[in-house]
Formats: C-alpha cells, sequence, structure tokens
C-alpha cells in the first residue's frame, strides 16, 4: 500500500455561485517513489505515465464527493445503444451449464464508431472469452488486454475468441484501441446495462479495497500507468467463457479493481466445450 506520506495534496477546491458548488482544480503532484523502475511487458502499454493508482483515486473520490457529482451512468449526455425488439429468452441450464441471463443476452452495445449490435450475436457460431474491462484510462484495463495477449495464442489453440467491452464513449474506446494497437474486438457500453445484466460490480468500496491498493502497486511496480478517466471510475469488470448457445463454462466478477482471473482456469474451460 503507498504510504500516505508519499501523497501531496492533488486539488485545489474552490467554491462559486449561489449554491456553493464546489469545483476541483487540479494540481496534482507525486513525490518519487523509492520503486525500482520497470518495463512494462509490452511496448503498447509505455504511452502514457500520469500518476499512480493512488492519485487517481484520490482525485476522483474527493472531487466526486465534494462536488456532488452523479455517478456517471445517470449522465443522459451518455451515448445509448436503442434496444431491440426481436427479445431473445435463453433456457435456464442445459447439460450442466447456466446460461446467461435473458437481460444480458438482449443488451444492445455499442461498436468504437458509434454502431448498436445486440450482445448475443457476440457469440453466435464461436465460442467466446467475454472480459468486461474498466473505464478506459485505468492502469488495470491496460495490465488485463497484457494479459490476454500473453496468452492469446493458447487461448486461440483452444478455441476461444477474445472479445473486450468497455464502459467509455465510443470515441474513447476508439482511442483506447489506437493507443493500445489493439487487434481484439472492442465493444462499449456507457449506460452500463450490459454489466448490470452480466451481475458486475460497481461502487465507491469496490473501487478502493484493500486488494485494489495490493493490486495496483503491482501494476505499477510492472510499468502500467493511470491515464485520464475514460468511462466509470466506479465500474469493476469480469470475465466469461460462452460457447455458442450462450452457456457459462467459465464466471469471474471481479470483487475489486484489479482483480483479473486466472487466464489458466479460462484455458481450462475452454476444454470442456
Amino acid at each position: 500500500i503507498y504510504p500516505l506520506s508519499s501523497v501531496v495534496p492533488c486539488a485545489d477546491l474552490t467554491t462559486s455561485g449561489p449554491s456553493g458548488q464546489v469545483s476541483l482544480r487540479n494540481n496534482c503532484n507525486l513525490i518519487q517513489h523509492s520503486i525500482p523502475a520497470a518495463r512494462p511487458p509490452f511496448h503498447i502499454l509505455q504511452h502514457d505515465s500520469l500518476g499512480c493508482l493512488a492519485d487517481r483515486l484520490v482525485q476522483n473520490t474527493v472531487g466526486r464527493y465534494l462536488a456532488g457529482d452523479r455517478v456517471q451512468q445517470e449522465d443522459k449526455s451518455l451515448s445509448v445503444a436503442e434496444p431491440t425488439n426481436q427479445l431473445i429468452r435463453m433456457p435456464e441450464a442445459a447439460e450442466g451449464h447456466q446460461f446467461v441471463a435473458d437481460e444480458l443476452a438482449n443488451s444492445s452495445i455499442l461498436t468504437t464508431d458509434g454502431e448498436p449490435i445486440i450482445v448475443s450475436s457476440l457469440w453466435s457460431n464461436r465460442t467466446l472469452v467475454l472480459a468486461f474491462i474498466r473505464q478506459y484510462g485505468c492502469l488495470f484495463c491496460r495490465q488485463q488486454v497484457a494479459e490476454l495477449m500473453e496468452k492469446r495464442e493458447a487461448i486461440e489453440e483452444a478455441g476461444g475468441t477474445i472479445v473486450l467491452i468497455g464502459c467509455g464513449e465510443p470515441e474513447e474506446a476508439k482511442d483506447f484501441q489506437s493507443r493500445l494497437n489493439l487487434t481484439f474486438e472492442l465493444y462499449t457500453d456507457p449506460g452500463l446495462g450490459t454489466f448490470d445484466a452480466a451481475g458486475l460490480k460497481r461502487g465507491v468500496l469496490t473501487a478502493l479495497k484493500r486488494g485494489s491498493w495490493k493490486a495496483g502497486r503491482a501494476a505499477w511496480r510492472s510499468g502500467f500507468r493511470q491515464t485520464k478517466t475514460a468511462g466509470n471510475i466506479w465500474q469493476q469488470g469480469g470475465m466469461f467463457v460462452l460457447d455458442s448457445r450462450g452457456r457459462k463454462f467459465f464466471e469471474h466478477v471481479s470483487e475489486w479493481a484489479g482483480d483479473h482471473p486466472d487466464l489458466d482456469n479460462v484455458i481450462e474451460a475452454l476444454a470442456q466445450i
């Protein structure tokens, strides 16, 4: 866990207007840590270095609470995919495996160009490793992409196709894809309906659990860096292995930021299909 003495004040707070509205002016500085420099395992993750997890969480927590900011999914300016009129009804189980919920199968997501598609179309005629990632500025997203790239060959040899769903705007997803030279399929859901339908966790405590700090320190030492927030900072991710019928052979719901599944377990699950 980062020592408190290593973080200096990250913002100046001012009030304005008759309601005393609080605004946050970023003035973040970080005292040099005595952590040895390390190169990230993939060159695609070396582009940005705007501060560590502790700094970013302090900024966002203080700013959002003192400003009385709304949770991002309540912002009506967010892009929302149009719902489908042809509802899919998923069976409860088959051959010992649960199907995904109807709500997830019928959820809409957006391509990086802003075109809506139905989630159930993702696993049609193929076996899917469906990874829900956090907001696109998160160092854990970069770390998870690196982990998936490292295991990509083994996953594909086992018959799986990796697909990512994030929670920022389409242009933010496209920027994330470009910066990391991503060749995985990437979709986004700014309204978070798909994350909710998948049963994924969201909230302040999930982002600030002790496990998050430990994971953040490990990610930082590996060379991953936090960048500008691009999505909901309180949303956690997860991962599923689905066959072409939508049956779940593996499920991981992240309990905190940086809680990633063991991909060897994902590969084992693929072998069952």
